[in-house]
């Protein structure tokens, strides 16, 4: 069964995987005179002009038997500033309200700072950090459980029953792209790795420690206080060297981040909270992992035509320049589109 891959960057994430159990290749009864037929239950491999028996690996991987898309704007880069533009345009609202200092008075003393209009309380930040953004001041509080429902709010997404589907299996949608449920093993690299291996180090959560690098999403919401919760000033001071793979400028937003992805893997994608189904990685067998489905796709996958014999030689060449132009255009697009830069560590 081949691994899912996840992705996070700055700008998209992306996923792929296979929606094929493995025993969708059932056996077709063959003619009469011996000859093999290609049922609907067999793979057609224009390599081999066979049809690929029952639970044999396919010698190409299929395109159609796979789910993948690339989510635009749900990159933690661009999450965070919708967020942020939307607490905007709530905090200058709210303005209007005439019980707004009196509510502010209440939950923060009065202090004159706090209160002041520009002012914004970040429960995604730890708690006395400030970061200026358009104009406005966002105050960390580090509350975390106040954090998660903020990020539920910004991935629209809904449960939906399966059409006739008797055991309700249910599908998820996000950003209005619909897809089926999660199955198998993922890896998941990129900002994945990066800012929840920082959580595994600035939580100094004792279970994520001994579990990583293939936590649970419990295991990794429990995590989120003792990373969240720290305070900026006093506790939460950082050098170069304390995470190899977080700057000191990433650092205000690793909260935030950390619960975003948290929050998307079982609340959007659906991800059993109790699984071990994926490991966040950066290496593979000593090879930084990263996002390659483009190059998979134009190097191993069938091209359409594959499935059905062709007439005319003319047919498939043409057929197949195309597919290959196409593969060609797709890499490129990934390249340019998911490839992780440096500067968002």
């Amino acid at each position: 069964q081949p691994l899912g891959a996840l992705d996070m960057g700055g700008s998209s994430t992306q996923i792929v995987f296979s929606t094929s159990d493995g025993n969708e290749n059932s056996a077709a009864a063959g003619s009469n005179d011996g000859d093999q037929t290609c049922g609907t239950n067999y793979d057609y491999t224009a390599e081999a002009d066979a049809c690929v028996a029952p639970g044999a690996q396919p010698s190409t991987l299929q395109h159609d038997n796979f789910f993948k898309t690339s989510y635009l704007s749900y990159g933690v880069d661009q999450f965070r500033h919708r967020m942020y533009r939307a607490w905007i345009a709530e905090r200058q609202q709210q303005q209007q309200d005439e019980q707004d200092e009196a509510r502010c008075e209440q939950q923060h003393d009065g202090s004159e700072q706090q209160c002041h209009s520009n002012i914004i309380f970040n429960p995604c930040g730890n708690p006395g950090n400030e970061q200026e953004y358009e104009g406005h001041v966002f105050l960390g509080t580090g509350n975390v459980d106040a954090c998660v429902a903020q990020v539920k709010r910004f991935i629209p997404h809904a449960s939906l029953p399966h059409d006739g589907d008797a055991d309700f299996e249910t599908e998820r949608m996000i950003g209005g792209i619909q897809h089926p449920p999660i199955r198998g093993k993922f890896l998941a690299m990129s900002l994945y790795f990066f800012a929840l291996d920082s959580l595994r180090v600035f939580s100094g959560n004792e279970i994520l420690e001994r579990t990583w690098p293939t936590p649970t999403l419990n295991e990794l919401h429990d995590a989120l206080d003792g990373l969240c919760s720290r305070s900026w000033h006093d506790d939460l001071s950082i050098t170069t060297t304390d995470h190899r793979f977080t700057r000191p400028t990433s650092l205000p937003h690793r909260c935030m981040e950390s619960v975003y992805m948290t929050t998307l893997l079982r609340h959007g994608y659906g991800f059993d909270p109790e699984s071990r189904d994926i490991t966040f990685t950066f290496l593979v067998n000593d090879s930084e992992v990263e996002w390659t489905l483009g190059m998979a796709l134009a190097m191993h996958a069938a091209p359409p035509s594959a499935n059905v014999k062709p007439k005319r030689a003319d047919d498939t060449a043409r057929r197949n320049a195309t597919y290959h132009r196409k593969a060609a255009e797709f890499v490129a697009h990934s390249a340019i589109h998911t490839h992780f830069y440096p500067e968002s560590l």
